[in-house]
Protein backbone atom coordinates (compact mmCIF):
# COMPACT_ATOMS: atom_id res chain seq x y z
CA UNK A 1 0.00 0.00 0.00
CA UNK A 2 1.12 3.73 -0.97
CA UNK A 3 2.15 6.36 1.16
CA UNK A 4 -0.64 8.03 0.08
CA UNK A 5 -2.99 5.41 0.85
CA UNK A 6 -2.12 5.10 4.49
CA UNK A 7 -2.41 8.73 4.83
CA UNK A 8 -5.79 9.20 3.22
CA UNK A 9 -6.78 6.37 5.51
CA UNK A 10 -5.65 8.68 8.09
CA UNK A 11 -6.43 11.77 7.34
CA UNK A 12 -10.24 13.30 7.91
CA UNK A 13 -12.92 12.82 4.97
CA UNK A 14 -12.66 16.55 3.53
CA UNK A 15 -16.78 16.19 2.67
CA UNK A 16 -17.50 15.55 6.24
CA UNK A 17 -15.75 18.52 7.45
CA UNK A 18 -17.20 20.65 4.83
CA UNK A 19 -20.78 19.95 5.93
CA UNK A 20 -19.90 20.07 9.59
CA UNK A 21 -21.86 23.15 11.02
CA UNK A 22 -19.44 24.21 13.67
CA UNK A 23 -16.89 24.88 10.61
CA UNK A 24 -19.17 26.97 8.05
CA UNK A 25 -17.23 30.17 9.22
CA UNK A 26 -14.17 29.17 7.37
CA UNK A 27 -16.62 29.19 4.15
CA UNK A 28 -14.98 28.42 0.94
CA UNK A 29 -11.80 27.73 2.06
CA UNK A 30 -12.50 23.96 2.92
CA UNK A 31 -13.90 23.75 -0.71
CA UNK A 32 -10.33 24.08 -2.26
CA UNK A 33 -9.20 20.92 -3.23
CA UNK A 34 -5.76 21.93 -2.54
CA UNK A 35 -5.43 21.69 0.49
CA UNK A 36 -6.84 17.95 1.10
CA UNK A 37 -4.74 16.97 -1.61
CA UNK A 38 -1.83 14.66 -0.60
CA UNK A 39 0.98 14.54 -3.16
CA UNK A 40 5.09 15.12 -1.99
CA UNK A 41 4.66 19.03 -2.47
CA UNK A 42 1.74 19.12 -0.15
CA UNK A 43 2.49 16.81 2.41
CA UNK A 44 6.08 18.16 2.49
CA UNK A 45 4.60 21.74 2.83
CA UNK A 46 2.34 20.85 5.88
CA UNK A 47 4.75 18.78 7.73
CA UNK A 48 7.12 22.07 7.06
CA UNK A 49 4.18 24.59 8.16
CA UNK A 50 2.96 22.08 11.58
CA UNK A 51 7.07 21.78 12.63
CA UNK A 52 7.28 25.34 12.28
CA UNK A 53 4.06 26.49 14.10
CA UNK A 54 5.27 24.19 16.85
CA UNK A 55 7.65 25.65 18.47
CA UNK A 56 5.55 28.93 18.88
CA UNK A 57 5.00 29.13 22.33
CA UNK A 58 1.36 30.53 22.32
CA UNK A 59 -1.56 28.05 22.54
CA UNK A 60 -3.04 28.65 19.05
CA UNK A 61 0.11 26.73 17.35
CA UNK A 62 -2.78 24.28 15.67
CA UNK A 63 -4.87 27.23 14.44
CA UNK A 64 -2.06 29.36 12.92
CA UNK A 65 -1.22 26.05 10.91
CA UNK A 66 -4.08 25.50 9.54
CA UNK A 67 -4.32 29.01 8.29
CA UNK A 68 -1.12 29.00 6.93
CA UNK A 69 -1.43 25.60 5.23
CA UNK A 70 -5.09 27.32 3.78
CA UNK A 71 -2.79 30.41 2.22
CA UNK A 72 -0.26 28.33 1.05
CA UNK A 73 -2.19 25.50 -0.31
CA UNK A 74 -1.33 22.68 1.33
CA UNK A 75 -2.50 19.48 3.24
CA UNK A 76 -4.59 21.30 5.96
CA UNK A 77 -5.03 18.13 8.38
CA UNK A 78 -1.30 17.40 8.15
CA UNK A 79 -0.33 20.64 9.01
CA UNK A 80 -2.57 20.66 12.17
CA UNK A 81 -1.53 17.74 13.07
CA UNK A 82 2.33 18.14 12.39
CA UNK A 83 1.92 20.78 15.21
CA UNK A 84 1.45 18.05 17.96
CA UNK A 85 5.10 17.04 18.65
CA UNK A 86 4.83 19.56 21.10
CA UNK A 87 2.54 18.28 23.50
CA UNK A 88 1.94 18.25 27.61
CA UNK A 89 4.67 15.65 27.80
CA UNK A 90 7.47 17.39 24.70
CA UNK A 91 6.97 20.78 25.61
CA UNK A 92 9.02 21.74 28.71
CA UNK A 93 11.72 20.07 27.36
CA UNK A 94 11.68 21.33 23.96
CA UNK A 95 10.99 25.07 25.66
CA UNK A 96 13.78 24.69 27.79
CA UNK A 97 16.31 23.54 24.46
CA UNK A 98 14.88 26.81 23.01
CA UNK A 99 15.85 28.62 26.13
CA UNK A 100 19.35 27.29 26.40
CA UNK A 101 19.90 27.64 22.35
CA UNK A 102 18.51 31.12 22.44
CA UNK A 103 21.01 31.86 25.71
CA UNK A 104 24.10 30.49 22.73
CA UNK A 105 23.32 32.97 20.52
CA UNK A 106 22.96 36.29 22.89
CA UNK A 107 25.70 34.61 24.77
CA UNK A 108 24.16 35.29 27.79
CA UNK A 109 24.04 32.64 30.82
CA UNK A 110 21.34 30.33 31.21
CA UNK A 111 19.57 30.79 34.31
CA UNK A 112 17.68 28.18 36.32
CA UNK A 113 14.07 27.57 34.89
CA UNK A 114 11.40 26.01 35.95
CA UNK A 115 8.63 25.72 33.51
CA UNK A 116 4.83 25.62 34.77
CA UNK A 117 2.24 25.56 32.27
CA UNK A 118 0.11 28.67 33.80
CA UNK A 119 0.05 32.28 33.16
CA UNK A 120 1.39 33.09 36.37
CA UNK A 121 4.67 31.84 35.31
CA UNK A 122 4.32 33.04 31.88
CA UNK A 123 4.00 36.54 33.76
CA UNK A 124 6.81 36.30 36.31
CA UNK A 125 9.34 33.54 35.12
CA UNK A 126 9.56 34.40 31.16
CA UNK A 127 9.20 38.28 31.35
CA UNK A 128 12.92 37.68 32.88
CA UNK A 129 13.97 35.17 30.25
CA UNK A 130 12.00 36.36 27.13
CA UNK A 131 14.50 37.33 24.34
CA UNK A 132 16.46 34.01 24.67
CA UNK A 133 13.57 31.51 25.14
CA UNK A 134 11.62 33.41 21.87
CA UNK A 135 14.83 33.80 19.55
CA UNK A 136 15.82 29.93 20.86
CA UNK A 137 11.82 29.28 19.10
CA UNK A 138 12.24 30.86 15.92
CA UNK A 139 16.12 28.92 15.32
CA UNK A 140 14.27 26.18 16.06
CA UNK A 141 11.17 26.93 14.18
CA UNK A 142 13.21 27.60 11.20
CA UNK A 143 15.17 24.10 11.96
CA UNK A 144 12.05 22.05 12.24
CA UNK A 145 10.30 22.99 8.77
CA UNK A 146 13.95 22.50 6.87
CA UNK A 147 14.49 19.04 8.84
CA UNK A 148 10.31 18.25 8.46
CA UNK A 149 10.17 19.32 4.99
CA UNK A 150 13.32 17.78 3.57
CA UNK A 151 12.49 14.66 5.45
CA UNK A 152 9.24 14.29 4.09
CA UNK A 153 10.77 14.70 0.74
CA UNK A 154 13.36 11.99 1.29
CA UNK A 155 10.88 9.56 2.69
CA UNK A 156 8.64 10.57 -0.19
CA UNK A 157 11.56 9.56 -2.45
CA UNK A 158 12.27 6.42 -0.71
CA UNK A 159 8.96 5.29 -0.77
CA UNK A 160 8.81 5.69 -4.12
CA UNK A 161 11.84 4.41 -5.51
CA UNK A 162 11.03 1.41 -3.64
CA UNK A 163 7.71 1.16 -4.85
CA UNK A 164 9.40 1.06 -8.67
CA UNK A 165 12.33 -1.22 -7.59
CA UNK A 166 9.45 -3.83 -6.60
CA UNK A 167 7.74 -3.08 -10.02
CA UNK A 168 10.76 -3.81 -11.84
CA UNK A 169 11.61 -6.48 -10.01
CA UNK A 170 8.12 -8.16 -10.42
CA UNK A 171 8.43 -7.43 -14.18
CA UNK A 172 11.80 -9.06 -13.87
CA UNK A 173 10.57 -12.10 -12.42
CA UNK A 174 7.57 -12.58 -14.93
CA UNK A 175 9.60 -12.49 -17.82
CA UNK A 176 11.47 -14.67 -16.65
CA UNK A 177 8.84 -17.33 -15.94
CA UNK A 178 7.45 -16.84 -19.58
CA UNK A 179 11.05 -17.54 -21.10
CA UNK A 180 10.95 -20.48 -18.78
CA UNK A 181 7.69 -21.59 -19.71
CA UNK A 182 8.56 -20.83 -22.97
CA UNK A 183 11.71 -22.54 -23.27
CA UNK A 184 9.39 -25.62 -21.82
CA UNK A 185 7.26 -25.57 -24.43
CA UNK A 186 10.13 -25.20 -27.39
CA UNK A 187 11.40 -29.15 -25.86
Amino acid sequence: MSLKHHLQRWLPNPEKLKQDRRLKILGEWLHDPNIWHINRNSVCGAVAIGFGFAWMPIPAQMLLASIAAIYWRKNLPLAFVSTWITNPITMGPMFYFAYWLGTLFLDTPAMHLEIELSLDWVFTELGARWRPFFLGCAILSVFSSAIGYFGMQLMWRYHVLTKLKKRRQARLEARQRRRAEQHNNDH
